[in-house]
């Protein structure tokens, strides 16, 4: 009998507590309640009920979502996608952390990647409002998957066909056109050598079919050949993991090449080069070695390192016109690497630097020093890293132009 009271007692407290929580709260309330949360407790509560997990994976919530958190990064902090270690690090992470050694106080959980890319090598192409396109190569087999980090969301696109696909390396670029008037869209852009013997390479834009009913990739994309180009030389190898991810500025995607800059015009389709600083660093050389681009202050900028073993940092104020070049910054600390790309900078002005594709430093131009975030030392895996922006827009719903 007492077993019997005592259930019934903790049956009425349970009922109690349920009654207490049982009220109703409208759609809109519910809305405007969870546009306001972060990407990783959005992914929690898709599990509360159905009502949620429909309005959490509608395109209309994600899009809301993003561009309410998008200016925001506090709330929603910028994160480094690395190719190896398999990992994220939150950006805001990196400030006043006391183990710079291997960084694994930084690292969230090791990220799983998709099937496709379970085998062969990994390279970055890009990323936009969360989604990071990845170039999978296995036994000359290229794949382009599009993923959402945060979601797991994928989809795999193929290369274009081409006669030498599989021979030398990829140009590529993946984002929005920050010129056009349709920015809701995305562009991803894949420039392949076409030619054996010739430096001879194809750009191919890739857009959406609107007419497709068929849940195929095939289907619902197809690649659009719009222009050529001929480089002067093979590249060095050193620039084909840290310069084959173009840089955007006034709707014109940027490479390095060999002694100049190839810039490719986005609306226009049409492909131009612009000549590095005219700068002898002693025995000649600098811009014929690895360098990468990026912007600074609203100007196209350059990243070389001379024999000198200072990295410099040359900007052009007015585009176009070789004679604009100007040293902008000087580099030190990096005595020892031979490639420096800026993934973007912290809270604290701090600069955060991927270095030779195995080390990410925190710089910091006011003291001239670096402190290393994460390093490796593993032979056969160089890595990659890019910064994105933690959302929940899937990329099969996206539409390419």
């Amino acid at each position: 009998m007492a077993k019997k009271k005592h259930a019934s007692k903790r049956l009425q407290r349970k009922e109690k507590r349920i009654v207490k929580f049982n009220f109703y709260i409208p759609p809109e309330v519910c809305e405007n309640i969870l546009v306001r949360v972060d990407v990783k407790n959005l992914c929690r509560f898709k599990c509360v009920c159905h009502g949620w997990y429909d309005l959490i994976s509608s395109s209309r919530f994600t899009k809301k979502q993003f561009e309410l958190l998008k200016p925001d990064p506090e709330r929603n902090p910028d994160r480094i996608f690395m190719i190896y270690p398999h990992a994220t690090i939150d950006m805001n992470a990196c400030i006043g952390s006391q183990k710079y050694n291997d960084g694994r106080n930084l690292m969230n959980k090791k990220v799983r990647y998709p099937k496709p890319s379970s085998f062969g090598s990994l390279r970055i192409m890009g990323s936009c409002d969360g989604l990071v396109s990845l170039m999978s190569e296995y036994n000359k087999n290229k794949v382009i998957l599009m993923w959402n980090p945060s979601t797991k969301d994928l989809l795999t696109l193929d290369v274009p066909e081409s006669e030498s696909v599989g021979y030398g390396h990829e140009f590529y670029w993946f984002g929005h056109n920050d010129c056009s008037s349709n920015n809701g869209s995305y562009k991803l852009v894949l420039c392949l050598r076409t030619t054996l013997y010739n430096p001879i390479y194809t750009i191919y834009v890739l857009n959406s079919n609107s007419n497709s009913n068929s849940n195929s990739s095939r289907s619902l994309y197809h690649w659009t050949r719009t222009a050529e180009l001929q480089l002067i030389s093979q590249m060095p190898y050193g620039r084909r993991l840290h310069g084959c991810r173009g840089t955007l500025l006034n709707g014109i995607v940027h490479w390095p090449s060999y002694c100049e800059v190839t810039a490719y015009h986005l609306s226009e389709a049409t492909v131009r080069r612009i000549a590095v600083p005219s700068i002898n660093h002693g025995d000649g050389h600098g811009w014929d070695q690895c360098f990468t681009l990026g912007v600074f202050d609203g100007c196209l900028g350059a990243i070389c390192k001379p024999p000198e073993n200072k990295f410099e940092i040359w900007i052009m104020k007015e585009y176009g016109v070789g004679e604009s070049w100007t040293k902008y910054a000087q580099v030190e600390w990096f005595t020892k690497s031979k490639c420096l790309r800026p993934l973007g900078f912290l809270k604290n002005g701090e600069m955060m630097v991927d270095i030779d594709g195995r080390t990410l430093v925190r710089y910091s131009n006011n003291w001239k020093t670096g402190k290393v975030v994460i390093s490796h030392s593993h032979r056969s895996n160089d890595s990659d890293a890019i910064t994105y922006v933690p959302s929940f827009i899937s990329p099969k719903e996206i539409e390419f132009k």
